[in-house]
């Protein structure tokens, strides 16, 4: 594996959050595009939260282990588990390999809790109305493409820096 991406991810007070969705990995998309191809590669996300995270303090973070496997991406977007159509096909799927049913799980992540998940594991990070600013640091790493074809920019460097900066030194971090 090498190192794919990383982002900074400050949730303040009134942030929207992330409805349920997942993660293809087919280049630089970002998971909300309309790309939902499978390219083979495998790739890892890592949570970073420095002051944790919970339902009671305003935030939660949520997911559905196993479903992953389904590799159903564009199920996600718009998944309402309220919705009692998205409820009735959540309840009739199981994990393809343990052969359990497949639930939402909310996590409490206490101060310095770091959480990995695949890229095509559903997952919401509900909105932030109390508690103040969440905190976390995304670390994405993935399988060596041995064609060379997929390259992703760090995430991690703002993009204003970046239009600063000569394009021979902009250059450097399209390696990365």
């Amino acid at each position: 594996v090498r190192f794919d991406h990383s982002s900074l991810l400050n949730r303040p007070i009134g942030s929207s959050g992330l409805p349920w969705h997942a993660h293809s990995h087919t280049g630089d998309d970002d998971g909300l595009g309309p790309t939902t191809e499978h390219n083979g590669l495998q790739l890892v996300r890592t949570l970073l939260y420095p002051h944790g995270s919970s339902p009671t303090d305003g935030g939660s973070f949520k997911l559905i282990p196993g479903a992953h496997l389904l590799r159903e991406i564009e199920r996600w977007r718009g998944f309402d588990p309220a919705d009692s159509s998205c409820s009735s096909w959540l309840r009739s799927q199981r994990h393809p390999v343990t052969g359990n049913p497949l639930t939402i799980k909310e996590l409490t992540l206490p101060k310095g809790s770091m959480i990995s998940f695949h890229h095509h594991m559903p997952h919401d990070v509900s909105p932030r109305m109390q508690g103040g600013t969440r905190k976390a640091l995304l670390l994405s790493y993935r399988e060596i493409d041995p064609a060379g074809i997929l390259r992703s920019r760090s995430r991690g460097v703002p993009q204003a820096w970046l239009e600063e900066l000569p394009a021979a030194q902009r250059a450097i971090f399209d390696e990365f």
